[in-house]
C-alpha cells in the first residue's frame, strides 16, 4: 500500500484467523502519514478456500516465520531510499514482530506498535493452548470471534494454535538474547479486559527485559450486544466503537510522528 513520497515504510503482521484485509484501516492511517505500507497475508490467511483450510491442519510456525523474514527483506529493499522502518503487529502478529527481532539481530527497527500482542496471552489461555497437543492436529477448534473478522468461521486447526503456542514459549525463552534489539521505541496497546491478552503479563515482560523504551497505553473497546465479547479485536472502528477508535488512531499519528523528528 503505497504512500505518495513516502518518508518511512511499514511492515504489518494480522492475528490468528483474522483476515488480512482487516488490518487495511491501520494502514490507510500510516498511509496518511506518510508511510509505505506493506500487510502480509501468513499461510492459511490467503483465501477460505479448502487449500487453505488443508495448509492451516498441518502448519508450522517456521512457516510463519519464513513469510516474515521474507515480507521484512522485501520492505527492506524497497524501502532503502525512505529513511525508517517500522513493525505493527496485532495479537499473533505482534509476536511474529518480537520473534523477528529476537531471532535476527541484523535487522533493525525504528518503532514497533504492538495491538494486543500474543506475547502476554493469558495464563488460562496458556493453559487450553497446552491441553491442543493431544489432539489431531488436523481437528478444527471454533472461534467465539466476531465471524466477519474470520477468514475461516469454523475457527482455527489445533495446528494453528500449537504453531502460536511454539512461537509464545521460544519469544518467553530467547527475549533476553537480543535485547537491545527489542528496546527500541515501542508502544502497546490492548484492552485490560482482553480475554487472551494479560494486561500484567504485558508490564511483567517490559520489567522483566529493562525495556525502557516501551510504553503501555490502555483502550476500552465498545460493549457488544452479545453474550461473549473478547475485547480482543481492536483493529477497527467496527471493534473498538466510534470514541476510542479515533484515540487509537491519534495515539498511531502521535508515535509514528516522533520518528520524523528523530529521522
Amino acid at each position: 500500500m503505497p504512500a505518495q513520497s513516502p518518508r518511512a515504510s511499514c511492515l504489518l503482521l494480522h492475528g490468528l484467523n483474522l483476515r488480512p484485509e482487516k488490518m487495511s484501516t491501520l494502514a490507510d492511517l500510516l498511509v496518511t502519514q506518510g508511510i509505505a505500507c506493506l500487510i502480509v497475508a501468513l499461510t492459511g490467511h490467503q483465501g477460505s478456500d479448502q487449500r487453505s483450510r488443508q495448509l492451516l491442519e498441518k502448519i508450522d510456525s517456521q512457516i510463519w516465520r519464513n513469510e516474515v523474514d521474507a515480507a521484512w527483506q522485501e520492505l527492506t529493499r524497497q524501502g532503502q531510499k525512505r529513511g525508517p522502518l517500522f513493525l505493527l503487529g496485532y495479537s499473533l502478529g505482534g509476536l511474529l514482530a518480537l520473534d523477528l527481532l529476537i531471532r535476527q539481530p541484523l535487522v533493525q527497527i525504528h518503532q514497533i506498535f504492538f495491538l494486543a500482542p500474543a506475547f502476554a496471552i493469558r495464563p488460562r489461555s496458556e493453559a487450553f493452548l497446552h491441553s491442543l497437543r493431544f489432539l489431531p492436529k488436523s481437528w478444527w477448534i471454533p472461534s467465539l470471534n466476531q465471524s466477519d473478522y474470520l477468514m475461516h468461521k469454523q475457527g482455527m486447526t489445533v495446528a494453528g494454535y500449537l504453531a502460536l503456542l511454539k512461537l509464545f514459549s521460544e519469544v518467553q525463552k530467547n527475549a533476553k538474547r537480543n535485547l537491545p534489539n527489542l528496546n527500541v521505541p515501542s508502544l502497546v496497546i490492548m484492552d485490560k479486559r482482553d480475554v487472551l491478552i494479560s494486561s500484567t503479563r504485558v508490564q511483567d515482560f517490559i520489567l522483566r527485559n529493562n525495556l525502557k523504551r516501551w510504553r503501555v497505553e490502555w483502550i476500552q473497546s465498545q460493549k457488544l450486544r452479545k453474550p461473549i465479547q473478547d475485547f480482543h479485536t481492536v483493529v477497527d472502528q467496527a471493534g473498538l466503537g466510534s470514541q476510542e477508535w479515533q484515540r487509537l488512531s491519534t495515539l498511531i499519528a502521535e508515535f509514528f510522528q516522533t520518528a520524523r523528528m528523530t529521522s
